[in-house]
């Protein structure tokens, strides 16, 4: 007897919220966009948090800092370390590679070097206003 009682307890008191318009059976519009919704990740005066600019670039590899040697057809798998203004590190910033002699040696958008012909080289990194560079040698 006491659970029936319950139940019906229950159910009058849900039904009793939704003729006031509570939340289940409510007729209202979905809310709309308010000029005091703030953006993810915005401060107290509703701005966007500034992004942190890069202040190092270094170039390396598995192998090291160099200077680096390779062979005519090998592949070296370079790397470009931004330091941010907070002095974190990153990894995958937008780098643009180059190389000062493509008869030498290549390299790609991901900065992977390849041997092509014999003598030295200077692969530069660059993500404005910085920019660093490596020096490659590629023997026979």
């Amino acid at each position: 007897m006491i659970g029936r009682n319950l139940w019906a307890l229950m159910v009058a008191a849900l039904l009793l919220a939704a003729l006031a318009g509570g939340i289940w059976f409510s007729n209202r519009p979905a809310p709309t966009e308010s000029a005091d919704q703030v953006p993810i990740g915005a401060g107290p005066d509703k701005t966007q948090p500034r992004a942190l600019a890069p202040v190092g670039l270094e170039i390396g590899s598995e192998e090291g800092s160099g200077p680096f040697q390779l062979t005519i057809g090998d592949r070296l798998n370079l790397l470009a370390a931004v330091e941010l203004e907070d002095g974190s590190v990153r990894y995958d910033a937008p780098i643009s590679w180059a190389s000062s002699d493509p008869q030498i040696a290549q390299v790609d958008s991901v900065g992977l070097v390849s041997g092509i012909g014999t003598g030295q080289v200077r692969v530069t990194a660059e993500l404005a206003p910085l920019a660093a560079e490596a020096s490659v040698r590629v023997d026979e």
